[in-house]
């Protein structure tokens, strides 16, 4: 490798780190290791309203359905991000309790150089790491994704490894 060859490919790595620091949250992309769980951040429309400070779908190994799943501010004088990610049920199910067809539910919250975080909107730089308190423990319950992953493991924090402009 010629010393030019090898100058390119410093430069070409150090500017793909600058472009990954500066990832919206908007667009980042996370795993968590132990089930394969990923989470794709998009960007809010006009649907969503000004409490909700993350929108993002959940795939899942060997399962060809995705999740959709958002993060919106709880009012009140302690209020936190709050997440949710809908699965698919019965209709009479949904309108009497609408947490029978959440997948999972709980606080959110970032992680990264030693400290934890709140979601504060899409638009924030996207944190190396997110926490869905008891996502784990949630997910290990859904008979849907036990019988396509018999041996699964989960656990509650998802890793930045991508960000999709």
């Amino acid at each position: 490798m010629t010393k030019r060859s090898f100058a390119a490919m410093a430069w070409l790595l150090l500017c793909g780190v600058s472009i990954a620091a500066e990832c919206p949250l908007e667009h980042g992309i996370y795993t968590e290791a132990s089930s394969g769980a990923i989470l794709a951040f998009h960007p809010k429309t006009a649907e969503h309203g000004i409490m909700t400070s993350g929108v993002f779908d959940l795939t899942l190994p060997n399962l060809k359905q995705s999740f959709a799943g958002e993060i919106t501010w709880t009012a009140g004088r302690n209020s936190r991000p709050y997440g949710f990610i809908d699965k698919t049920c019965a209709e009479p199910a949904g309108t009497e309790e609408p947490e029978a067809c959440w997948l999972w539910h709980g606080n959110v919250y970032s992680v990264g150089n030693g400290t934890v975080g709140l979601i504060d909107d899409d638009e924030m730089m996207a944190p190396q790491v997110i926490l869905l308190a008891d996502f784990g423990h949630a997910l290990l319950w859904d008979q849907t994704f036990l019988a396509a992953n018999p041996r699964a493991q989960a656990m509650d924090l998802f890793k930045r490894s991508g960000c999709a402009f």
